[in-house]
């Protein structure tokens, strides 16, 4: 089925390849040899390939991943069949576009993040070594098994129509669950009538008029964002631990 599945990862404005590189090499990011990772090769695009694509990620078992530069990525998020993404307002956008999607959040560092208190436990987490670490830990814990459903579409729906693996997943976890969706198009096209639906219930309680609507997709999702969170609804705590988990 590998041969028949065609991957892309759009570039993130705030991330450069040199950084990229640095993340699938094992010699820099220490994570790849202590879980178990696959590491990577970094391979700049031939002149006959598309414009929009500046460089390949190829693993060490062959799989490449095609790294395209192109600012608003949402018409290339149209074309995909399914995409694997993390917590934050992109679980919004693509909802929005009726992009099926499965949100991952590994959570094997959880002391790394220590922003997700104020007050003594804030100070508690800023403790150098194993104390401040095991609080930071306990406390991201206790916050994911309480924050319910982390992606937007979910949230809205209060319930649970695109799949959100949470906890220390392995990449044969998230392979597994692609697989699962690839070969079920009901599923997908289910999937994609719940996006619009429970979007287009947002759309309507943020009273987004037409004009903006037919202003096309990167001008309307800006502005879907933007209110969804004038309108009180807060960015959680885990999205900025997404940051760190899922660089």
């Amino acid at each position: 089925m590998g041969r028949n599945v065609r991957f892309i990862l759009p570039l993130a404005p705030t991330v450069t390849l040199n950084k990229l590189e640095q993340f699938a090499d094992p010699s820099q990011n220490m994570f790849i040899s202590k879980f178990q990772w696959g590491s990577g090769e970094l391979v700049m695009a031939t002149s006959n390939q598309h414009s929009s694509m500046i460089a390949n990620l190829l693993s060490k078992n062959g799989s490449q991943i095609e790294i395209w530069q192109v600012l608003p990525p949402y018409k290339l998020f149209e074309e995909c069949t399914l995409c694997l993404t993390t917590i934050g307002t992109n679980t919004a956008e693509l909802g929005y576009l009726g992009v099926p999607m499965v949100v991952v959040l590994p959570t094997h560092i959880l002391q790394v993040f220590k922003g997700a208190a104020g007050g003594l436990m804030g100070l508690l987490l800023m403790v150098p070594g194993h104390i401040g670490d095991m609080a930071a830990y306990l406390m991201n814990f206790m916050k994911i098994k309480t924050s319910g459903f982390v992606s937007w579409p979910n949230r809205w729906a209060k319930e649970e129509i695109i799949p959100e693996l949470i906890g220390r997943i392995e990449p044969k976890d998230v392979a597994v669950k692609v697989v699962e969706l690839l070969q079920s198009p009901s599923t997908l096209k289910n999937m994609r009538a719940a996006l619009l639906r429970v979007s287009n219930e947002q759309k309507q309680k943020l009273k987004l008029n037409e004009t903006e609507l037919q202003d096309g997709p990167a001008i309307a999702i800006a502005r879907f964002v933007d209110d969804l969170e004038m309108a009180g609804i807060q960015i959680m705590k885990l999205e900025q631990m997404a940051e760190v988990f899922c660089c």
